[in-house]
């Protein structure tokens, strides 16, 4: 997103502040994906030390059944039925503690419910990331914006902090990256704010 889309978006979701809208704010100040985003309970979330366990995340998955009966999960396209399921991250870089912002804890503090609710449903089942998707579309046409995937939120989370002087290596273990080239080359993108900045620092000191 471009500065004056972050800006609209943020001041959409601040003064609307539903559960859906602050874990929209709460992806766009973390840069969590949207699948660890709906399998957050409040057990994750640390609000003293203002940090969010990542332990798990959620997708739907297609479900058939053999000729014996059995279950099977697989990606055949024969008719299936799916099934949500909450399960552990591909990779150990995954399972990480994610910080965030004193201003995003304090919003948090405002919902806070049992150990073992789900922030996004608010209830003791989760709500599947594809309802999240369709969520944040409501809220771009809200804002009269540009329709973006949801992962654009991770993608701005990582071009904001490098903007404000993150290492690389920080920021690929805030982001579970198992290696930091995934990081510069897939998720930050250079702004001609950036771009600028570091332009007029060629200036000759004689």
């Amino acid at each position: 997103l471009s500065h004056d889309e972050r800006r609209i978006l943020e001041q959409y979701l601040r003064t609307n502040l539903n559960i859906t809208n602050v874990c929209i704010l709460l992806c766009l100040y973390t840069g969590i994906r949207i699948g660890e985003l709906c399998s957050l309970q409040w057990r994750d979330i640390e609000l003293e030390s203002a940090n969010i366990s990542i332990s798990k995340t959620i997708q739907r998955i297609s479900v058939t059944k053999s000729k014996t009966g059995n279950v099977k999960t697989n990606k055949v396209i024969n008719s299936p039925k799916t099934k949500l399921v909450v399960s552990s991250p591909k990779t150990k870089s995954s399972i990480r503690k994610v910080p965030v912002p004193q201003f995003m804890i304090k919003i948090l503090e405002n919902f806070k419910s049992l150990s073992h609710i789900y922030l996004l449903s608010n209830k003791e089942n989760p709500i599947e990331p594809r309802t999240m998707q369709y969520r944040f579309k409501k809220v771009l046409n809200s804002c009269k914006m540009r329709n973006v995937n949801f992962h654009t939120l991770r993608h701005t989370y990582a071009t904001m902090c490098i903007e404000n002087g993150f290492d690389a290596k920080t920021l690929s273990e805030i982001l579970g990256h198992s290696d930091v080239s995934i990081t510069l080359n897939r998720y930050v993108h250079s702004s001609e704010k950036m771009q600028k900045y570091y332009v007029n620092q060629l200036e000759f000191i004689s």
